[in-house]
């Protein structure tokens, strides 16, 4: 799941960076958006930091368990990694799973 999330958010590029229309910036391979930044720096995470791949994989990891917790094992928890707003949620999810049967992870 975290490798296929990667490939959406940024073909697996450590160094990406994204503004966004919002005024919000996504850091690293798994573009960890700043509205997280606050909550971050009290584990000692800085936008730096998430320039490397390891914390930017641990960070996502934790975000989706956050997701899991709230929605359970489903895809709408996947989804709401990228945005809990329904239809982009729906949206990213559906991405997510149909980079998942390209690489025959899952089936139909």
């Amino acid at each position: 799941m975290l490798r296929a999330i990667a490939w959406q958010e940024s073909r697996g590029r450590a160094d990406a960076i994204h503004r966004n229309n919002n005024g919000t910036v996504d850091y690293g391979k798994m573009q960890i958006n700043s509205i997280h930044l606050r909550r971050l720096f009290g584990y000692g995470i800085s936008k730096e930091a998430l320039m490397q791949p390891c914390v930017s994989v641990y960070v996502a990891a934790w975000r989706l368990r956050e997701m899991t917790n709230k929605y359970g094992n489903t895809w709408a928890a996947v989804g709401a990694y990228h945005s809990e707003t329904p239809g982009e949620r729906d949206k990213y999810a559906h991405a997510i799973h149909s980079i998942l049967l390209r690489r025959g992870v899952i089936g139909e």
